[in-house]
């Protein structure tokens, strides 16, 4: 993957953790006040949506940031003539 289309990805990804993290947080105080209620049961299956698409972001992110890691690695172990 280009460069510029790995950062893009990350930034995106970062956003989607930001939006969908604090709707996370405030889902779980909500369906935490309206327990064994219908709203409650509600909100906190949305809430567990957003918990869903923050770990995917997150695990996607840190995917790419080990495959971006890897590569400058091997690139500097090339540039400097290191054999493996």
């Amino acid at each position: 993957m280009p460069r510029f289309q790995s950062r893009l990805v990350k930034l995106i990804l970062a956003a989607a953790m930001a939006v969908t993290l604090p709707i996370t947080l405030a889902g779980e105080a909500v369906a935490l006040a309206f327990d064994g209620k219908p709203l409650g049961s509600e909100v906190g299956t949305a809430t567990d949506v957003f918990a869903w698409l923050f770990t995917a972001a997150f695990v996607a992110i840190f995917i790419l940031m080990v495959v971006d890691q890897d590569r400058m690695m091997r690139a500097r172990g090339a540039k400097h003539g290191s054999a493996r």
